[in-house]
């Protein structure tokens, strides 16, 4: 009772202050594990719990579909990281230590109105972003979880966050089911076969995008502590390019507290799908990702040439064809079937066709565009014939 009355005296006073806040104050616990005994690390990640289970509630009872759900999940992200304004600790009301696990309740208050705020801008920017032509390029999202056992996990949820997480950055994002069920499908995630093909299978299925971000979440253990249970989640994610050899990779440990086995891995799983993305994220602004607004378009990939019948004539042009068009070559080679194949980079196109066209009319010789070959293994590739 008495908890109740220091609330709601700090909520009056807020609204004396400012009559436009709707504050709603209560005590709320935060868990975390201590590893290697480092209490003072526990006691904060604790502390941030406790924020994100009392900015979750609030947001939780704002949403209702599945969608809207993954949209107050990146909201929450989001005030976490600006909590100044939203969320006020008013004070410690208790911290202890059982067993492996540093608990503390704080007395808290949102700002609900600011709340309300920002899970409508979100909506309203992932919705004209949607309806743009001009937005940033597009990514795939396949992502796979695999529990304890190695069986394999529904992974549905994770890459809807994955999804309105990588919208709020500016990208155009789409989940592909058919890259994601050949995940699931896989023994070995991390395997370089694996990689090989899940890119051909992603780049087959564009439509739009450059890249695909895959991942996986595999649960390494849940242990019991005491009351609570503490799971360990292992994050490998791979922002791979479609227009090139790009790959930028992220893989992370994570810990997390919960009062079931199910909260436990959860927590643990939602923290490292949030680094992972924002790591990857920030990486794709720099390399695979293009900003169509005022940017350059940068691809590296692989020219195929084939019906050669001179190889030392006819490489020798298209070599010289090949920079006159703007190309800076990487390195070439005679492949196995007779065909010269040239890594190349560029930017002096804004489209791929607008490359094929300056290729061919630069190596000239009766050049033609050749049939691509969708069982490729790797980054796309251009394809000519003489």
């Amino acid at each position: 009772m008495y908890k109740k009355i220091i609330g709601a005296l700090i909520c009056s006073l807020a609204l004396m202050v400012s009559p436009t806040n709707n504050c709603s104050a209560e005590t709320v616990e935060g868990r975390a594990a201590i590893e290697n005994g480092d209490i003072a690390k526990a006691r904060e990640a604790a502390k941030q719990d406790a924020m994100r289970n009392f900015v979750e509630a609030k947001v939780g009872v704002k949403v209702q579909s599945s969608t809207e759900v993954s949209m107050g999940m990146v909201v929450s992200d989001k005030i976490l990281t600006q909590s100044e304004g939203y969320v006020q600790i008013n004070r410690i009301v208790q911290e202890t230590q059982q067993g492996g696990v540093f608990v503390v309740v704080l007395d808290l208050s949102a700002d609900s109105q600011k709340i309300d705020t920002a899970i409508s801008d979100l909506k309203g920017r992932i919705e004209a972003m949607s309806d743009s032509d001009t937005s940033r390029s597009g990514i795939q999202v396949a992502v796979t979880g695999r529990d304890e056992t190695g069986r394999t996990k529904n992974a549905a949820d994770v890459m809807r966050y994955v999804q309105s997480k990588l919208e709020d950055a500016g990208f155009r994002v789409e989940i592909n089911d058919e890259a994601a069920q050949y995940l699931d499908s896989l023994r070995d995630v991390d395997s370089l076969s694996a990689g090989a093909e899940i890119r051909r299978i992603s780049r087959n299925t564009q439509e739009g995008a450059n890249s695909l971000l895959r991942g996986a979440l595999s649960t390494m253990s849940v242990t019991p502590e005491g009351k609570y249970f503490t799971a360990t989640v292992k994050a490998s994610f791979e922002l791979i390019g479609f227009d090139s050899n790009t790959a930028n990779s992220f893989v992370d440990y994570f810990t997390a507290v919960g009062k079931t086995r199910t909260e436990a891995e959860q927590k643990a799983q939602n923290a490292a799908t949030k680094k992972a993305v924002e790591a990857l994220s920030q990486k794709a602004l720099k390399t695979v990702q293009t900003e169509y607004r005022g940017g350059v378009k940068n691809y590296k990939m692989t020219a195929v040439f084939g019906g050669i019948t001179d190889r030392s004539a006819q490489s020798e042009k298209i070599r010289k064809g090949l920079t006159a068009a703007g190309c800076r070559i990487i390195r070439s080679s005679f492949a196995s079937d007779g065909s010269f194949r040239v890594f190349i980079e560029t930017s002096s196109y804004s489209t791929v066709d607008e490359m094929i066209t300056g290729i061919i009319n630069s190596v000239g010789m009766g050049l033609k565009q050749g049939n691509d070959n969708e069982n490729a293994m790797g980054s796309r590739k251009l394809y000519f014939a003489f």
